[in-house]
């Protein structure tokens, strides 16, 4: 994956664009990556600064993606789950 290479070369912040511009899929496998590079740009020396607010609100949004598309995934598996139990009682009964 091109995000893990450009964090091995200490690029976190291109890694950060490329999820930014083609967003983020919510898989656990690329789990390890994004708290990479929340941690790396929390740990960041001069972003304490108005330039630097770029930098926040693409982690944000990046982040709130995440969330969102997790939670997207979670209630479609709760739909899932309740429709089969529902096909499940009215084959029963």
């Amino acid at each position: 994956m091109y995000a893990a290479t450009l964090i091995k070369e200490n690029k976190v912040l291109e890694a950060l664009d490329l999820y930014v511009r083609f967003g983020a899929p919510a898989t656990p496998q690329n789990y390890n990556i994004y708290k990479r590079i929340a941690s790396d740009v929390l740990n960041m020396q001069g972003l304490m600064k108005a330039e630097a607010f770029r930098t926040w609100a693409d982690l944000r949004d990046v982040l709130f993606n995440l969330v969102r598309l997790e939670l997207q995934q979670h209630q479609l598996c709760c739909l899932i789950s309740i429709s089969r139990r529902c096909l499940h009682l009215a084959a029963v009964t």
